[in-house]
């Protein structure tokens, strides 16, 4: 999980498959702002998690 933007192009262009990335942008990333977010997204794309996908979101 990482709030860097630009992870998901080094890790394309890198040609590493099979890895998953979860992105997020927000203006207050503070735990009791995101954590009912994330965890949400994390169950909701455990199937593809596992596969190697790329996840962005803005809050």
């Amino acid at each position: 999980m990482t709030q860097d933007l630009y992870f998901g192009a080094l890790l394309e262009a890198s040609g590493n498959s099979g890895l998953s990335i979860v992105q997020f942008h927000a203006e207050d990333t503070s735990p009791e702002r995101t954590d009912q977010q994330v965890v949400a997204a994390l169950e909701m794309l455990s199937v593809e998690l596992m596969k190697g996908v790329l996840v962005t979101d803005y809050y």
